[in-house]
């Protein structure tokens, strides 16, 4: 039987033994937050820079503020002579914190505590691909 053994713990150390497990923390400890607008951001600073990009909005010095976008990473493969090659293949997506318009020109910015290999190598594909250079804040 399953349960055999649980009628010598007393109630207190059956709860204690029962309760679920803390919540995971987020990677590099960054602390999701609720911005006054009602929105979920993953870290305070991305909270903070969302509010100073809405003012700006609002005074009319960029256009178009949207945030989570997500930008496909392609290449063309290897081997062309595969019968399978339809032409550019997507190996990643970059999601950006923020995206707008000033003075004409997309903007695109993420707010980073640590810039991972991986945003690196995304960072540098949105380069060549895209001619984003991306505004770190």
């Amino acid at each position: 039987m399953v349960w055999k053994g649980w009628e010598k713990f007393d109630p207190g150390e059956r709860a204690m033994l029962m309760t679920p497990a803390a919540p995971k923390r987020a990677k590099y400890n960054a602390v999701r937050t609720t911005t006054a607008d009602g929105i979920t951001h993953d870290s305070n600073s991305e909270a903070m820079r969302w509010l100073v990009l809405k003012e700006m909005q609002s005074r009319e010095e960029i256009a178009e503020l949207r945030r989570q976008v997500p930008f496909d990473l392609t290449t063309l493969p290897r081997d062309q002579r595969d019968a399978a090659y339809k032409g550019f293949v997507t190996v990643g997506t970059y999601v950006a914190d923020f995206v707008y318009l000033q003075n004409g020109v997309m903007g695109v910015e993420d707010v980073k505590g640590l810039p991972t290999r991986m945003y690196q190598w995304k960072r540098k594909h949105m380069r060549l691909e895209y001619g984003i250079a991306i505004k770190e804040t």
